[in-house]
């Protein structure tokens, strides 16, 4: 009897445990998810302003050219441009990244086309935090694996201590009289 409630909370922690590592995943997934549409969404953006920006530098070398402004508001000017580009760079690189661990959760080559939707949607709570805190309790393999394996250790103990009784035998033997001589 023990021993099968021991295998039972064994396959029931490996079940756990399976399940556990889904929801790793999962969470994994929806993140990098989530970072590769947000970096999609800043290269975009900085490529708005680095297509202003160089509108704006045009028309501060026609200034400088002229005579208008002095060199050094040209290159100030310059110096924004080329920072605004590094910073560009750095996201799509970022971006890039991002992309190839979505690719590599969900099994496939790392330089898999791939392109996220930059429209996430907000998710409301419609559970207040002690009861989101409750289900995660309730809910959570880390606690039950927690909860069997405590189990499994005292129906182990019972059984190590069950062991160390005395171990009682009863017996019957046949004798037959006619057999045995009396000396």
């Amino acid at each position: 009897h023990l021993q099968r409630g021991m295998a039972s909370n064994e396959v029931r922690i490996q079940e756990l445990n399976v399940r556990r590592v889904w929801a790793r995943v999962y969470a994994d997934v929806r993140t990098t998810y989530a970072q590769a549409a947000l970096f999609k969404k800043q290269a975009e953006l900085l490529q708005e302003n680095m297509a202003s920006l160089q509108r704006f530098l045009a028309l501060i070398e026609d200034r400088y050219q002229s005579g208008e402004i002095p060199k050094s508001d040209f290159q100030r000017g310059r110096i924004e441009a080329a920072k605004v580009e590094s910073d560009y760079l750095a996201i799509e690189n970022e971006r890039r990244k991002s992309l190839a661990r979505l690719n590599i959760l969900l099994g496939r080559a790392p330089d898999a086309e791939l392109d996220v939707e930059d429209v996430l949607r907000e998710e409301s709570l419609t559970s207040t935090l002690k009861e989101l805190t409750e289900s995660a309790m309730a809910q959570s393999p880390d606690i039950r694996i927690s909860a069997l394996e405590l189990d499994s250790a005292r129906k182990n103990l019972l059984k190590e201590k069950r062991s160390r009784w005395p171990s009682w035998s009863l017996g019957l033997q046949r004798t037959e009289e006619a057999d045995e001589e009396d000396y």
